[in-house]
């Protein structure tokens, strides 16, 4: 049951994604999303809703994954160093994990917020559609299989 609701919530992120996929290449994605959101019978306003958070989600993240890299540039300067300053090096790590952390708050919130938004008839026929498509074993992002071993 965990499980189904984790992928559910994350089948619902990809929603709003259904416009920004097709002008990254995601055209396949795109009419995928576009089918979800038909199945689900979305309306304008849960659409709109969807797509305010996916960009508000987006912005958070760009600043996020900016600052993290940036931490992690300077923990390996730092490292290189040929007497690396150890307390530096604990303090980034627990920089760079924070940022990790806020990383998750960030995609938690947005869950809670868009599965929110779904009428329970709505939740019932993600959760089904979801089962089929792990059972037939064209469930791809959905139970985890990622084209490069994992990582988006």
């Amino acid at each position: 049951m965990r499980k189904s609701i984790v992928m559910l919530i994350a089948v619902i992120l990809m929603i709003p994604a259904a416009g920004y996929a097709d002008s990254q290449g995601g055209g396949e994605r795109r009419s995928e999303h576009k089918r979800i959101m038909e199945d689900l019978n979305l309306n304008k306003d849960q659409i709109e809703a969807m797509r305010a958070i996916r960009l508000e989600t987006r912005k958070k993240m760009v600043k996020v994954k900016s600052d993290a890299e940036l931490k992690r540039i300077e923990f390996q300067e730092e490292l290189q160093k040929e007497k690396p300053d150890k307390a530096k090096l604990d303090k980034l790590i627990g920089e760079i994990a924070d940022l990790s952390a806020q990383r998750t708050r960030v995609m938690m919130e947005t869950q809670v917020k868009t599965v929110e938004m779904l009428t329970p008839e709505q939740k019932e026929k993600m959760m089904e559609r979801m089962s089929s498509a792990m059972m037939s074993g064209r469930g791809g992002r959905w139970n985890g299989e990622h084209k490069n071993g994992g990582r988006r």
